[in-house]
């Protein structure tokens, strides 16, 4: 009988170590997603940016054209 309950509380053991593994795992993903969201809304930001001032900077090379 012995014998069984160890096994038993192997197995026990065994579970609650994975469950505690998935909960690290998913806290995990969970800070990687923030982390990829608040680097997709900072690229959204240099990007709009950029396109800004490429924008002013064709305008102003148009408007040193008519000025010449």
């Amino acid at each position: 009988m012995r014998y069984a309950d160890a096994i038993v509380t192997m197995i026990f053991c065994v579970q609650l170590e994975e469950l505690e593994t998935q909960k690290r795992l998913r806290t995990e993903m969970i800070q990687m997603e923030d982390t990829l969201s608040q680097v997709r809304r900072e690229y959204d930001l240099l990007r709009i940016e950029f396109e800004q001032m490429l924008a002013a900077n064709e305008q102003t090379g148009k408007l040193q054209l008519y000025q010449e």
